[in-house]
């Protein structure tokens, strides 16, 4: 149970990590965002949140299978992805600051799920 813990949190930072990414590559990564940008998205960047949410639901619907290794690295690949492509701004904080709010996300839903699919053990 503790390593199952101890792997939400380290995919939660995948998205802590894609965003330091995007702070040092930010010249690579801003063409390609004005190339595929969309004015409504970029204006909605807390509906961003409802992947991450899911991308919780997911790890932790997965912990008690044999694929859980693999899902944790698609997931991680994948907030790495996040991070780096929607997690955008021009100031350095507000950057942090969203990567923060996904952390706080993918564990709250990771941990409510968990919870509930684990109630037994905390009996």
């Amino acid at each position: 149970m503790l390593d199952n813990i101890l792997l939400a949190i380290t995919v939660s930072f995948s998205f802590l990590i894609g965003a330091i990414l995007y702070i040092f590559t930010r010249e690579e990564i801003d063409p390609i965002l004005k190339k595929y940008s969309n004015p409504t998205l970029t204006k909605m960047k807390h509906f961003g949140l409802v992947p991450v949410g899911f991308l919780g639901l997911i790890l932790s619907l997965f912990t008690n299978h044999d694929w859980i290794i693999p899902v944790s690295l698609i997931i991680f690949l994948i907030g790495i992805i996040f991070g780096s492509f929607v997690l955008n701004h021009k100031e350095n904080k507000i950057v942090l600051k969203y990567a923060g709010e996904s952390i706080g996300i993918f564990l709250l839903y990771f941990f409510g799920i968990f919870i509930l699919a684990n109630l037994n053990l905390f009996i």
